[in-house]
């Protein structure tokens, strides 16, 4: 069984509480917890530690950025998503919100029907990105790549990263490797490595 994804929703507005409610109640997949202020939030946080979080920007007390800020020193939620949910979306201000370190910013009023399938994407890319963040231009530890990936990995053999028998897994891995934008130096190897150790069989069907 799927994992639900937990939501933490902190806005002042009762109103506006109440529509995110009814945009998510029915999905089966997602369970929403509401808060009305960011101490709420931040005195919840712990406890329910969401997968996501959505702020409002204008809140008495606390406001929506000084909430983030707080929940960034917690550990539970020190790296969860954040979206901002507001109707302050000037291009600046959606590029402050960003900068502050959300991943999306939400206009208010909001399409109620649309809401739970575009949180879904955006969680989605939000959990691939540490991954890509990992990895920097392949160029720097294996040098500049080339369209042909079997002689790429036969240039690597030569260096002594890579072994015969694995050069199929490798082109396989190179071909992967040229599509990507962001591969890091440190990774780079390790990886190759991990690679060498697949057994001579394996290498022929990941290649194929």
């Amino acid at each position: 069984m799927t994992k639900p994804i937990r939501i933490l929703y902190v806005d002042d507005e009762a109103d506006i509480r109440g529509i995110i409610d009814y945009a998510l109640e029915d999905e089966p997949d997602i369970v929403l917890e509401s808060c009305e202020s960011g101490q709420e939030a931040l005195n919840k946080a712990g406890d329910f530690q969401p997968d996501l979080i959505l702020l409002d920007v204008m809140m008495p007390g606390m406001d929506g950025p000084t909430t983030l800020k707080k929940l960034r020193e917690l550990t539970q939620t020190r790296t969860t998503p954040v979206i901002f949910v507001t109707a302050k979306v000037q291009p600046n201000e959606v590029e402050q919100f960003k900068s502050l370190g959300a991943i999306d910013v939400i206009a208010k009023p909001f399409d109620p029907i649309s809401l739970a399938a575009h949180l879904r994407k955006q969680l989605e890319l939000a959990t691939r990105a540490p991954a890509k963040k990992r990895l920097t231009n392949l160029q720097v530890c294996a040098g500049p790549i080339r369209r042909n990936s079997r002689a790429e990995s036969t240039r690597l053999t030569q260096t002594g990263l890579l072994s015969l028998p694995t050069m199929p897994a490798a082109a396989f891995m190179m071909n992967f490797v040229a599509r990507s934008t962001a591969w890091s130096a440190p990774a780079c190897p390790s990886v190759i490595r991990k690679w060498a150790r697949l057994p001579a069989r394996s290498n022929s069907l990941l290649a194929s």
